[in-house]
């Protein structure tokens, strides 16, 4: 079945909120880092084996917060696209969920076995941001 942007997107934050649900048994909060996978002004999300650099944001109790930008090899346009691929990850192994507009099953899985999960949305990385922003399971309780 395919969905319209606007319910992917919906679908998508529904699953990403699933995964970082409250833990109400606790009340030590922690912050969820998310890599969003930019163009190079930063402003549309990219293909994540095109994408040369990742906008790194903090969610937490308050607003989101750009944390920091990390530039990495575009892997799809190399080569050695398993090493390259291997080497993104790492780069991103921090982060407990990367955004970008496509990824292929190779990467998805070498994101994972980093416990990295992908999530796929289209459109620029403020509207991302706001649709994540907007769920209310943003502060992750630690266990």
């Amino acid at each position: 079945m395919l969905h319209s942007p606007e319910r992917k997107a919906a679908l998508q934050a529904e699953r990403f909120a699933l995964r970082y649900k409250d833990n109400a048994e606790s009340s030590v909060t922690m912050s969820i880092k998310v890599a969003f996978a930019v163009n190079p002004d930063g402003s549309v999300l990219e293909h994540f084996g095109f994408a040369e650099q990742f906008a790194i944001y903090e969610f937490g109790e308050s607003h989101p917060v750009a944390s920091e930008v990390r530039h990495s090899s575009a892997f799809c346009r190399r080569p050695d696209k398993e090493l390259n691929l291997q080497t993104v990850a790492d780069l991103l192994a921090d982060c407990q969920a990367v955004i970008c507009a496509v990824i292929g099953p190779c990467a998805r899985q070498e994101l994972a076995a980093a416990d990295v999960e992908a999530f796929e949305f289209d459109g620029t990385v403020e509207s991302a941001i706001q649709t994540i922003a907007r769920q209310p399971f943003l502060v992750r309780r630690a266990q």
